[in-house]
């Protein structure tokens, strides 16, 4: 059939955008399915699904994703309708020049020239000759795009390379991804990636232990991020249950632990790809324990303690050094025993032939005397019966060890250093203590200056060869001695300006020795010591001289409140805080007075302790000091409980006047002639103590003079020996054959003549007056 050539071109036109859309379709059709296919070859090759219903779902979902992109990209184009018109129309829309010629041209050329209702033929030649005339200057293939069609080929060789180079890697793999896609429900499967295994297996765990199991991968390689545990119980009814619980990764290894487990189960583990893991049983069972515990204990030897055997639970304490047996039964035969001590010690125990008893301390290749213990610990006893299982560990006992300390001593007197006379004797009292008994109880003296090797031993106590058996070891078998010893020096042959150390020892049966604070013995003269002593006695006199001064104070303001009562003034609240303040101050000086712990009394015995314990001849100061005595025991006894009781009664009397009372009376009886009586009592003590202090200040006097004579007569007697040394050298010459320096020796001892004198005049003087 004749076509024209403008409906040639037309046709060519269409059969180029056919092939196109062919090639396009066909492109994208490829892509897709490859696409598909890799990515669920892929998902399969990473989880590797054991569910063939999931890969069923893949096959169905790459068949259906390659139909409908078939049915979109090839089957439409391919049956769209592109008539003449239509590719005309798409033709003008692209080149303008032929506006809309071509369309009717092509049209025209349909109808016959005898076609009377077409319009005049001449007009539609004359449109069909422009419209070829025009458009052979144009191409129509020009409006056609090929793009879309390279860049579908362009991802189909870009799928293809993939798909090739995933092949080219592991074509095993991709031939079994590709055939399990293909074939869902065939036999291919995927080699197994993850191979759990225990790492110690588990076939009997102790009831009311915990059930403990860690899995590894059997070749080595990394476990699944996620492993879980699978158990099967059966409740006490018959149910049984099935829980799952995930395991914690710990390193290479994944570990499950479960609590309070009573009856026995079944578990398997599952990870990754592999479900193969059967299931295992587990059976609980009971543990073995300790049925009874025996200690038999053997004190050391020196504490002469009894031995004994006693129940673990109801031991008491027992003394370092101790040897203990342990005999054990236990409930059930056993494999292995070993004793656990605090501290991580442990002691394989010896099990009998029927493993119900064991014990530890009567194997001679390690305890053969028994387990020595020296501290307090507790213990328990891993036990490892026929089964397997271990036990006992839960039970724990303890033992209470004393320590045998060392002996504790004081020396309290003397409690400080001391000067004593070469024939003093000295109080000594210790105090010693023991925590089981002593030993022996020694004075070490020495030189200060001597070795230690040179020490000398005094004892004061001397303890039977082993200490008194006790029934039992507890703070009641302390040893506690105090010891009062007096200490003659005199046979020791001191000499002055000598020094002794001295301190006390304690020893005990073990022995340990105990050693107090050391004192100091300074042997000075008995001139020396007299000295000393009259400067103890100028503090006694500074303090009565203080506590005079105290009382003075105390009666002028009882005397002034005694004015404010009689002159009908009244007291007032200030003045029963004044009338307080007074009464402390009366009870200071009493304290004072009276006190034998610190105040003039004990000053006073100490002295004359120190003149009797010295040996001083001194009688004068002897008497001196026993009037002070004396003194103070009268006013002990009369005026100063009498003082502090009438303050007591003035407070007491005012106060309650002034709460009784809104307008209180101005007078008040009671407060004026207790303070009257109070302010008698008052002048009493000051009187005595003025007699004490100018009794004191006399012999003070007189110890001053004593001593000012004394060193002059020293001062003087070391003149002399010089003079008669330098007189026996110059003695027989004149002045003028002297040597200068001999001349200014006699100068020299001439004005030191002259220095003497003088002092002379004056204590001459002093003592006048």
């Amino acid at each position: 059939m004749y076509q024209h050539p403008l409906q040639r071109r037309i046709v060519a036109l269409r059969s180029q955008m056919l092939r196109l859309m062919t090639i396009r379709g066909l492109s994208m059709t490829a892509t897709v399915a490859i696409a598909t296919l890799i990515a669920f070859g892929s998902i399969d090759y990473c989880i590797r699904f054991q569910d063939r219903g999931v890969l069923a779902i893949f096959t169905v979902l790459l068949a259906t994703v390659s139909a409908w992109t078939t049915y979109k990209y090839l089957y439409l184009p391919r049956t769209a309708r592109l008539g003449d018109c239509d590719l005309a129309l798409h033709v003008e829309s692209c080149f303008p020049a032929v506006k809309d010629r071509l369309a009717s041209a092509l049209e025209f050329l349909k109808q016959s020239e005898e076609d009377a209702t077409a319009g005049s033929a001449a007009l539609r030649r004359t449109v069909i000759a422009q419209t070829v005339a025009e458009a052979d200057r144009l191409d129509f293939t020009s409006v056609l795009d090929p793009r879309p069609t390279l860049l579908a080929t362009l991802a189909v060789l870009v799928v293809g390379l993939v798909a090739a180079g995933l092949v080219a890697l592991n074509p095993t793999a991709a031939r079994l991804a590709l055939t399990r896609l293909a074939v869902p429900f065939g036999r291919a499967v995927w080699p197994q990636a993850t191979h759990l295994e225990l790492r110690q297996p588990v076939a009997s765990i102790a009831r009311g232990q915990p059930f403990d199991i860690e899995i590894v991968d059997a070749e080595g390689a990394g476990l699944p991020s996620i492993c879980r545990i699978h158990y099967r119980l059966v409740s006490a009814e018959g149910k049984t249950t099935e829980d799952v619980e995930p395991m914690q990764r710990l390193g290479d290894s994944a570990i499950a632990r479960r609590e309070n487990l009573t009856r026995s189960f079944e578990f398997r583990v599952v990870g990754g790809d592999d479900l193969s893991m059967p299931w295992k049983r587990v059976e609980v069972l009971d543990p073995p324990a300790v049925r009874n515990l025996e200690l038999a204990r053997t004190p050391p030897t020196y504490a002469n303690l009894p031995s004994d055997t006693c129940d673990a639970a109801a031991s008491g304490p027992m003394l370092a050094g101790t040897r203990v047996r342990f005999q054990g039964e236990a409930t059930k035969p056993l494999r292995k025993a070993t004793l656990r001590l605090e501290g991580g010690r442990e002691i394989a125990a010896q099990v009998s032939e029927d493993g119900l008893h064991f014990s530890v301390g009567d194997d001679a290749a390690t305890e053969p005397h028994g387990l020595l213990v020296q501290q307090s610990a507790s213990y328990c006893f891993q036990l490892l019966d026929r089964d397997g299982l271990n036990g006992g560990s839960e039970c724990r006992w303890q033992l209470h060890v004393l320590p045998d300390a060392a002996p504790t001593i004081t020396l309290e007197q003397p409690s400080t250093n001391q000067f004593v006379a070469p024939r003093a004797i000295v109080d000594v009292k210790v105090r010693a203590r023991d925590d089981l008994a002593l030993r022996q109880v020694a004075l070490i003296y020495r030189a200060s200056n001597a070795a230690a090797a040179s020490e000398n031993i005094l004892t004061l106590y001397d303890g039977p060869p082993q200490p008194a058996r006790a029934p039992n070891l507890t703070s009641d078998t302390d040893d506690q001695r105090a010891i009062d010893f007096r200490w003659d020096l005199e046979g020791l042959k001191l000499s002055p300006g000598t020094q002794w150390t001295i301190y006390a020892t304690a020893t005990d049966y073990r022995p340990q020795v105990g050693r107090s604070d050391r004192r100091i013995l300074s042997v000075i003269s008995p001139e020396e010591l007299q000295d000393r002593l009259l400067m103890r006695q100028a503090l006694i006199l500074s303090e009565l001289t203080r506590l005079l001064q105290v009382e003075r104070d105390a009666h002028s303001q009882v005397s002034t409140l005694q004015i404010r009562v009689n002159e009908t003034v009244g007291l007032q609240q200030a003045d029963v805080d004044k009338l307080q303040g007074i009464e402390f101050n009366q009870r200071e000086v009493a304290r004072g007075l009276t006190s034998r712990g610190d105040g003039v009394p004990m000053q006073v015995l100490s002295l004359l302790s120190d003149i009797e314990n010295n040996r001083l001849d001194n009688p004068d100061f002897h008497r001196r000091m026993e009037s002070i005595l004396a003194e103070v025991e009268r006013l002990e006894q009369k005026h100063l409980p009498q003082a502090g009781n009438e303050l007591t009664a003035a407070v007491k009397s005012t106060q309650v006047r002034l709460q009784s009372d809104a307008n209180p009376p101005k007078h008040d009886e009671d407060t004026q002639s207790s303070l009257g009586r109070a302010g008698e009592h008052q002048l009493a003590i000051i009187a005595v103590v003025e007699s004490m202090l100018a009794e004191l200040r006399r012999w003070d006097d007189y110890r001053r003079f004593h001593r000012d004579v004394a060193q002059l007569l020293r001062d003087q007697e070391e003149l002399a020996r010089n003079a008669a040394e330098l007189g026996r050298r110059t003695l027989t010459r004149d002045v003028k054959e002297l040597s200068p320096q001999e001349s200014a020796d006699v100068k020299v001892l001439a004005a030191r003549q002259l220095e003497a004198a003088r002092r002379l005049d004056r204590i001459e003087q002093e003592m006048e007056q």
